[in-house]
């Protein structure tokens, strides 16, 4: 006999390894997934490299067009050749254009060369012309005159405005100067305030003034402040002059250079120097479209031009649905053995590829299997406990058989519907010393003593067949052989050896213990809210 409790941990190792069972499969599938992928990449490859080599082959002048599929791909070759000879076309012409611009500017920067020359000769001369005449060298030296008297004004007023910062500081620290400074002690300005004591604070502000001597200081400090600002004032007077000098000299310089006709030889050199940018623009821009057309010419070259992968991706299609041996047949007749290579490679990876498949799908159904099972086994437990098989006073006849039930079910030897239905057969309910017939428990409905009370039942009292068949099997093994049942409930099959493992001997039928009278089976009773109604179909 085995409890109730230890069934459910039975159960409860039983859902854990069909989980650990299931996460396995799953890695699994996702592993042999990731290989698919793998191969299908290195499939794509190569069936793009067969399309090149059968491209390049077809483009050859031996070639030998065998079928429609040749003949659409000669028709990409064709157009790939026009729009080829377009671009060589176009580079022709920006070749001529190029150089047409090229000679032109050539002859506008010697234009430009000598437009400069003559303006360069033409005020080389006017600077000698002027350099002899005596109105022009007076104003030279009237400016120079006026910059330098310019430039020492404003020197000694700089000095000036240093020492007044330097020397006025003295008297700024006097208390007593400051505070006669402030009131404009010794001017017009002088107010003493004080109103009636107005005679007072003026009689006290001369006693300040004869203390520290403030008049004679004041006069100093005074013209320490003013000549920094009369400095000033000249410095700016003989900046002004100084312009003026250099603007007439200026003037006269402009002068001597429209009367000697240079004015027009720059206009010469202006044009000149505009034709030249404008040349060179130009040339920038074809320049730019060349850049264009080598990178047409670049595509064509490495096969990225849109008509060689239309062809590449029409042929990599039709190869892709054409069989092995159609391809190897196809390779057999170029000349060169590189096609050969990649149709054994493509043989490889299609073989490669059925295996992996066929092995997905195994893994795919055993993953939806073991989920299946997993369902089944959360609802079987929550069913269990709803049935009040885990309660104290639950347990089971046969050890060994629960176990073994549990073991074939995780092998798939035994549907959910019968592992329940041998619960219920195994099942008795131990009522001590509580008579369940007692009173009203006499009339087959049950007993008013909680303690002895059976599980209640009803909905499906019809013996399952199948049910029958596994108790039937597991008590006459327990009888004939004297020991509890170890074959299982798969036809006499072994069970299988992973799954459900009794824990701390669980599952061992207790001999010692025997069933109280008041206990009795519980006559194949699902809870209503189980899931496995047998219906009579086992």
């Amino acid at each position: 006999m085995i409890s109730g409790s230890k069934t459910l941990e039975g159960l409860v190792q039983a859902l854990q390894q069909e989980q650990a069972r299931t996460s396995q499969l799953d890695s699994s599938l996702n592993r042999s997934n990731d290989e698919l992928l793998a191969i299908d990449a290195k499939r794509v490859a190569e069936l793009g490299r067969l399309a090149q080599l059968r491209l390049r082959y077809l483009a050859s002048k031996d070639a030998r067009v065998e079928d429609t599929t040749d003949e659409q791909v000669l028709k990409f070759i064709a157009q790939r050749d026009a729009a080829y000879q377009d671009v060589r076309r176009r580079q022709a012409q920006h070749d001529a254009d190029l150089a047409a611009l090229e000679e032109a500017r050539a002859a506008a920067q010697d234009e430009l060369g000598a437009a400069m020359q003559a303006v360069e000769d033409a005020e080389a001369a006017t600077q000698q012309r002027l350099g002899a005449d005596p109105a022009y060298q007076r104003q030279l030296e009237a400016a120079h005159e006026a910059d330098r008297v310019a430039q020492k004004a404003d020197a000694k007023a700089t000095q000036s405005e240093n020492e007044q910062a330097t020397k006025g500081e003295a008297y700024r620290a006097d208390p007593l100067f400051s505070y006669l400074w402030r009131r404009k002690y010794g001017t017009v300005e002088y107010r003493p305030g004080g109103l009636v004591f107005a005679p007072l604070v003026r009689y006290l502000d001369g006693r300040v003034a004869r203390i520290c001597s403030y008049m004679d200081a004041r006069a100093n400090y005074a013209r320490l402040l003013e000549i920094p600002v009369r400095l000033r004032e000249h410095a700016a007077h003989k900046a002004a002059a100084a312009e003026a000098a250099h603007a007439e000299l200026e003037r006269l310089d402009l002068q001597a250079r429209e009367d000697d006709g240079i004015g027009a030889l720059d206009a010469r050199r202006t044009a000149a120097q505009a034709k030249v940018d404008e040349l060179d623009a130009k040339i920038a821009a074809k320049a730019a479209e060349g850049q264009q057309i080598q990178e047409a010419l670049g595509r064509f070259a490495q096969g990225q031009d849109s008509d060689y992968q239309n062809a590449t991706e029409f042929l990599r299609n039709e190869f892709g649905r054409t069989p092995i041996d159609v391809l190897r047949a196809g390779a057999l007749a170029t000349p060169t053995p590189e096609d050969d290579l990649v149709v054994a490679r493509l043989a490889q990876l299609s073989s490669k590829r059925e295996e992996l498949a066929a092995s997905v799908d195994e893994l795919r159904a055993a993953a939806e299997a073991s989920r299946r099972r997993l369902q089944e086994l959360t609802k079987l437990r929550s069913d269990f406990n709803q049935a009040g098989m885990a309660q104290p006073n639950s347990s089971f006849r046969d050890g060994q058989a629960i176990s073994t039930g549990i073991t074939q079910y995780l092998a798939g030897m035994l549907t959910a519907q019968a592992l329940w239905q041998l619960f219920n057969r195994q099942r008795q309910v131990t009522s001590g010393n509580v008579d369940p017939t007692f009173g009203s428990g006499g009339f087959g409905r049950g007993t008013v003593w909680g303690g002895g009370r059976p599980p209640r039942g009803g909905v499906n009292q019809g013996i399952d067949v199948l049910g029958s068949i596994l108790d039937a099997v597991a008590r006459s093994q327990s009888h004939s052989s004297g020991r509890p049942s170890g074959g299982g409930f798969g036809g006499g099959s072994r069970p299988s050896g992973g799954g459900f493992k009794p824990s701390g001997g669980g599952f061992k039928p207790s001999g010692g213990s025997k069933p109280s009278g008041g206990s009795r089976p519980s006559g194949g009773s699902m809870p209503k809210r189980g899931g496995f109604k047998t219906g009579g179909k086992f």
